[in-house]
């Protein structure tokens, strides 16, 4: 079982009063380059990373027209993955895990 760990590298944020545009391949390049951890024992995973100044914000429309600014973004996530018969861990691409669990926090200045 292998996490993915791509966010967007850019993209649209489509709310209720307009949509704005974020960059975040500096995010990315940061965390392609953090480690995760898997524990045999209890089939479980994680992964942590996290980038200063590495989203920016542009493009917006509707009441977030003129935006701009950056964020501190940390990605948390973990999880229980599947067994096999054999009681190993299904480490397998396409394995489900049992559990997951995803947290994306973001802190920065914002300017419209």
């Amino acid at each position: 079982m292998r996490a993915r760990r791509r966010w967007v590298g850019e993209g649209h944020l489509p709310l209720e009063l307009g949509q704005r545009r974020q960059d975040s391949t500096a995010l990315n390049a940061k965390l392609n380059k953090a480690p995760g951890v898997f524990d045999k024992a209890t089939c479980s995973f994680s992964f942590t990373g996290s980038g200063s100044g590495s989203v920016s914000f542009f493009n917006g429309t509707g009441l977030y027209a003129g935006i701009s600014g950056t964020a501190r973004i940390t990605l948390a996530f973990g999880g229980i993955g599947p067994r096999l018969a054999s009681w190993a861990c299904n480490q397998g691409h396409n394995a489900r895990p049992l559990s997951q669990y995803g947290a994306i926090i973001g802190t920065g200045v914002v300017r419209s």
